[in-house]
C-alpha cells in the first residue's frame, strides 16, 4: 500500500520512541491484507469462521467501523468495532509488531467515534486462561474493567467494560 503524504482527517500518524505508524479507516482494497493478518493470529480467536468474518468485515468497512495500523507499507494491526452496540469486536496486532503501541493507537482512534461517558465492551478470555493473558493485560492497561462471564462459541469468556 502506498501511503504517500495523505494527511486527510481520516488518517492519523502515531509516533512513539520505537516506530511511526499510520492509523486509518480500513478500505475494501485492504481486505486481503487484513485477512492475511487474521490467518496469522487465528489461533487466538476460537470459533472464527473466515467466510462469516469476511462478510462482517466488509460491512464494518462500509460503516467506517474498521481501522488499520500500518508501519510503512506493512499492515501491523486491525480493529473492528460496532457503534450501535458500543463494542470492540476484533483487535489483532501481528506478533512481530506487538508491544509497540499499535493496539493502543487503534483503540484511541476508535474512541473518537464515541461520546464521553459511553460504555464500550469487549469480550475476551477469562482470568487464568493462558491464551488470553496478553489480551487481558492489554485491555486492563487501556482502562477496561471486569464484567460478566460468558460462553461464546462454546468457549468460556468474559465481558470487559470501558467508560469513554
Amino acid at each position: 500500500m502506498n501511503l504517500g503524504n495523505d494527511f486527510s482527517s481520516n488518517h492519523e500518524y502515531w509516533k512513539n520512541w520505537r516506530i511511526i505508524m499510520f492509523v486509518k479507516y480500513a478500505e475494501k482494497s485492504e481486505i486481503n491484507e487484513w485477512m492475511s493478518l487474521v490467518e496469522v493470529v487465528r489461533d487466538n480467536f476460537p470459533g472464527l469462521d473466515e467466510i462469516q468474518y469476511r462478510e462482517g468485515l466488509e460491512k464494518s468497512i462500509e460503516n467506517r467501523e474498521a481501522l488499520t495500523a500500518w508501519e510503512g507499507d506493512v499492515l501491523i494491526g486491525v480493529l473492528a468495532f460496532s457503534k450501535a452496540s458500543a463494542e470492540l469486536e476484533f483487535l489483532a496486532v501481528h506478533p512481530k509488531h506487538r508491544r509497540k503501541g499499535a493496539a493502543k493507537a487503534l483503540f484511541e482512534k476508535m474512541l473518537q467515534e464515541f461520546k464521553d461517558g459511553n460504555e464500550i465492551s469487549v469480550v475476551t478470555y477469562c482470568e487464568g486462561d493462558e491464551i488470553g493473558a496478553s489480551a487481558r493485560k492489554l485491555y486492563f492497561s487501556l482502562g477496561f474493567g471486569e464484567a460478566e462471564l460468558l460462553t461464546v462459541f462454546d468457549y468460556p469468556c468474559q465481558r470487559l467494560i470501558y467508560i469513554a
